[in-house]
Parts: C-alpha cells; sequence; structure tokens
C-alpha cells in the first residue's frame, strides 16, 4: 500500500488533526511534506513508515475526508531548500 503524492484538504472536516498527525510523523523522520496553507493542499514523501502506519494514514484520512489531489501537477525545484519548503508557500504549524 502506497500514498498519494498530494492530498486535498478543502473537503475535510478536521484538518487541524490531520495536520498535527503529519507535523508528528515529520518530527519522527516518518515523512516529509509540503503544506499549502492558500491552496489547502499538501505534498506527503514517506521516507520510513511502516506498512501498518501507511494504513493507519489511509483510515485517518478517509475518515476525515482527505482526498488525493491527482490534478496537482507542481513543477518545484526543492533541491536547493535543505527542509524541502517551498519558499513561496504559507505553513501553518
Amino acid at each position: 500500500m502506497e500514498l498519494f503524492t498530494y492530498y486535498n484538504l478543502t473537503e475535510s472536516n478536521n484538518p487541524d488533526l490531520i495536520l498535527k498527525k503529519l507535523e508528528e510523523l515529520y518530527d519522527g523522520l516518518k515523512i516529509d511534506y509540503l503544506y499549502y496553507l492558500n491552496e489547502e493542499i499538501f505534498k506527503i514523501e514517506d521516507l520510513d513508515l511502516m506498512d501498518n502506519e501507511i494504513k493507519d494514514l489511509h483510515k485517518l484520512f478517509e475518515a476525515n475526508d482527505v482526498l488525493p489531489d491527482l490534478d496537482c501537477d507542481r513543477n518545484e525545484d526543492d533541491s536547493d531548500d535543505l527542509m524541502g519548503f517551498d519558499g513561496d508557500c504559507d505553513y501553518d504549524f
């Protein structure tokens, strides 16, 4: 089971819970993620998630109406930013 690259929080009934979970996984060096505040989209990259953690994320996303964003097509160059954050985005951590 794998994660999509982009997810959309527009329909989510609890985006704060989702962002809190993403931050926990980020702090634990399990994922890297970017949150585009103005668009309510986040990009996620699995760094060291176990299969059960991926399943738990899928369940959390499903329970909170977090949908994959299949239309998101970003041409980003994150290589010059050590944290992988785009300087043009607003982050709400």
